[in-house]
């Protein structure tokens, strides 16, 4: 028998910090460990975070920290 992982059950080992235009910070669950992705700044205020497949997770104001979960 086979069975597939829902995502939404799989414990995060990152999170993701940004703030907001108002000023506070968000936090997003990341699947993978922070050395799985990487930050890139593409603009002033903009910034992009990646994995290591290219996919793109975040794109959005920063800075931007990775931290373990």
């Amino acid at each position: 028998m086979k069975f597939k992982a829902n995502a939404s059950e799989i414990a995060p080992s990152a999170v993701l910090r940004y703030g907001t235009w108002l000023g506070y910070l968000e936090n997003m669950d990341l699947p993978f460990t922070p050395e799985n992705y990487k930050i890139t700044q593409v603009a002033d205020d903009r910034w992009s975070v990646t994995d290591l497949a290219g996919k793109q997770v975040y794109l959005g104001i920063g800075p931007v920290e990775l931290v373990a979960a």
